[in-house]
């Protein structure tokens, strides 16, 4: 089978176990903002024996998983719990994944899904970005359905750094994508964010575009954390949406904060919540989590 990671996504590569209870943080999705609307998933659970969905607060549904594999899930929005069960031949593994609003997909797929092209960044390329959910950076291949699919991609290496987005590009075939941003980026635009983080923590600063075709990308600070960019607005369209987050870290825990911004915002103000004091986590059944904050 093959490992889920944190963003739903499956490297192109295979594992054997006997035994795997994969649980995923997902946090709050892809900006931790609710939206007061319904959220549908697309679940990918090709070979899945048994799907089961839990909205926070409300009891376990369990999905019919068609022949196809292909589900759709309409819940409420804010957190989840999601649980796959696969129960391949001698063996028995399962999922357990948690994710919240902004998510609109996820690979909790057992056998490989029929009917996918490989989709990978050039090998030597500096450049790192996105297809719909999927991060592209070079070495790294994914597994996608065909269709049509925003791309993005961004260069920390050059000064300021420079990116690329690619509107409705279809992917009908396997694809080795190559940037060119030296000559065809264009420069990202900086904008300041500032966090009430003490002294005594380390803080990391990311942005993140989410397409209106529904690819997200992340960049991150640069590698001094004094820069952060975001994309300008003249490259933007009715639907692209961006966001920033912080996190504040010691060697015993973190705190992040993730809000909206403009499309031309220069500045961001982020208040960190609260740091935990104690954590106490029972995997369950059911599973519960209490803490006390500072």
């Amino acid at each position: 089978m093959k490992p889920l990671l944190a963003d739903g996504a499956r490297y192109h590569q295979e594992m054997k176990t006997g035994l795997v209870i994969a649980a995923t943080l997902l946090g709050c999705g892809d900006d931790g903002m609710t939206t007061g609307e319904p959220q549908t998933l697309a679940l990918h659970a090709g070979g899945t024996k048994l799907l089961a969905i839990q909205p926070e607060g409300e009891d376990w549904r369990p999905l019919t998983v068609p022949a196809d594999g292909e589900v759709s899930a309409t819940i409420p929005d804010g957190p989840f719990t999601l649980v796959s069960v696969c129960d391949e031949p001698a063996l028995f593994d399962y999922y357990v994944v948690f994710g919240g609003t902004g998510l609109r997909e996820l690979d909790v797929y057992c056998t490989t899904p029929p009917n996918t092209v490989t989709v990978s960044l050039a090998a030597g390329s500096t450049a790192r970005g996105a297809i719909g959910n999927y991060p592209l950076r070079a070495g790294l291949s994914w597994e996608l359905a065909p269709g049509t699919y925003d791309i993005t991609a961004y260069d920390n290496s050059m000064s300021p750094p420079r990116f690329e987005i690619r509107r409705g590009v279809s992917i009908t075939a396997d694809t080795e994508l190559t940037f060119d941003l030296a000559s065809a980026g264009t420069p990202l635009e900086e904008i300041v964010v500032q966090t009430d983080a003490l002294a005594t923590e380390t803080v990391t600063k990311s942005t993140r575009l989410h397409t209106a075709g529904g690819t997200r990308m992340t960049i991150p600070s640069t590698d001094d954390h004094a820069h952060v960019w975001r994309v300008p607005a003249a490259s933007l369209v009715t639907g692209d949406r961006q966001s920033v987050s912080a996190t504040a870290s010691t060697g015993s825990g973190s705190r992040t904060a993730t809000r909206g911004i403009p499309n031309t915002a220069v500045s961001a103000v982020l208040t960190l919540p609260a740091g935990l004091t104690s954590t106490i986590v029972t995997f369950g059944p059911p599973q519960r989590a209490t803490w006390e904050s500072a």
